[in-house]
């Protein structure tokens, strides 16, 4: 299953284009995080 994210509105998106640089490379890992489909491991 995978995820995608998405802002609520233009507000939301100017507040967040507002942000210092690393503060919004913070935020694109973490959806970047929720969006990746997770990975799964057999042991056997």
């Amino acid at each position: 299953m995978t995820w995608t994210v998405e802002t609520l509105n233009a507000t939301v998106d100017e507040e967040i284009e507002a942000l210092p640089a690393d503060m919004r490379a913070r935020l694109v890992r973490i959806w970047g995080l929720v969006e990746e489909p997770p990975k799964v491991f057999v042991l056997s």
